[in-house]
């Protein structure tokens, strides 16, 4: 009996020993796995502030892309309100088109492409025919609607004649792959009182800005958007992660994209 006691008693600390490193053991265990759980989380939520932070920026961008858009609408037409307007205008371009007026004496010529980039300048007379042509500054005999590839005056000039309606109509038609803002309006007197309108269906001015790579880029860099372009299938790919929205231009949906400043690399970093 003796001896079973004495065996008893030296391997107690053993057990004490095995029980205590299981307890560490088991702790560490727990300990690690609480912070793998917290380095989880802690890149699950650093994953999403940085897409919150790059959606902001996107939308952003967006929103500055669409403001640029409409600005040059707007300054569209209130270039075409200028001359359609014009009496001067209307005596050497209605009923007959006086080309030395127009085109040599750079009244309604090149300078509309020099100075404001806008690649179509046509004049139509009250049947829709095209009497007087400009393209990308040089004096052609191309008409309207074989140069854009469609007619978009039966709309313009439907939104025009209506009652009570704005007396210029603008619209968007896609031109070689490219958004082009065409603005029409009728040529009138103006507020030249000495002019008297003659009878007759009006003649109708029609200015067109195609929005192509190059103009959209200028356009973005303006607002601090890098790279900007219509998405279209077969581009190359910008470097970088893009920005994407799909914009209404004048009741049509174009999907833009843009080199995105990626804010949130910074922070990923």
């Amino acid at each position: 009996m003796q001896k079973f006691a004495v065996t008893d008693d030296l391997s107690s600390p053993d057990l004490e020993h095995k029980s205590t490193a299981t307890f560490i053991k088991r702790a560490l265990l727990l300990m690690v796995s609480l912070l793998t759980a917290l380095f989880v989380i802690a890149i699950v939520a650093l994953l999403i502030i940085v897409r919150n932070i790059n959606q902001d920026a996107d939308r952003q961008s967006a929103m500055l892309l669409d403001k640029a858009i409409h600005n040059r609408v707007d300054t569209l037409t209130t270039h075409i309100k200028d001359y359609a307007w014009w009496g001067e205008a209307y005596s050497h371009l209605h009923p007959n088109v006086d080309t030395d007026w127009a085109y040599t004496r750079q009244n309604m010529g090149a300078t509309l492409w020099r100075d404001f980039t806008y690649e179509g300048v046509f004049v139509l007379d009250g049947n829709g025919q095209t009497r007087y042509s400009v393209i990308n500054g040089q004096l052609v005999t191309r008409s309207l609607t074989e140069w854009l590839g469609e007619n978009p005056l039966p709309k313009l000039l439907q939104a025009i004649d209506k009652p009570d309606a704005m007396p210029v109509a603008n619209t968007v038609v896609m031109q070689a792959g490219h958004p082009a803002l065409v603005a029409a309006a009728r040529i009138t007197t103006g507020d030249d009182s000495q002019l008297v309108s003659l009878p007759g269906p009006a003649s109708t001015l029609v200015f067109i800005d195609v929005l192509d790579d190059k103009k959209l880029v200028a356009l973005g860099e303006e607002y601090g958007i890098t790279q900007a372009r219509v998405q279209r299938k077969g581009a190359p790919k910008l470097a970088g992660r893009r920005g994407i929205a799909t914009l209404p231009v004048d009741g049509h949906q174009i999907t833009f994209e843009w080199k995105s400043e990626d804010p949130g690399r910074e922070l990923m970093h």
